[in-house]
């Protein structure tokens, strides 16, 4: 199945596209998305991801709904979900 992965900020950089489209197994989480990610994709700054879910500095959405109104990392994608991360914007 295909997923999308919408990347901003410093993930878009390391990409050098707005986008991904990445073929992944069916039944897979989020977790293992972003697991996947990190073996095709080693320039990408996936320090969005610890073993206990995302840093407090991103917010991850799938289908423009946020990772936290739904099972977390736990969610599992479905063919053609939109996965997009967004690093959150601190300043003083």
């Amino acid at each position: 199945m295909k997923v999308k992965l919408r990347c901003f900020g410093g993930i878009r950089t390391a990409v050098g596209s707005r986008e991904i489209i990445l073929e992944v197994p069916e039944q897979i989480t989020l977790h293992g998305l972003f697991r996947l990610v990190e073996s095709e994709y080693p320039q990408i700054p996936l320090s969005v991801y610890e073993e206990d879910g995302f840093r407090r500095r991103f917010r991850v959405l799938i289908n423009g709904r946020d990772t936290f109104t739904l099972q977390g990392t736990d969610t599992v994608l479905v063919n053609g979900d939109i996965v997009a991360v967004f690093p959150l914007i601190v300043g003083g």
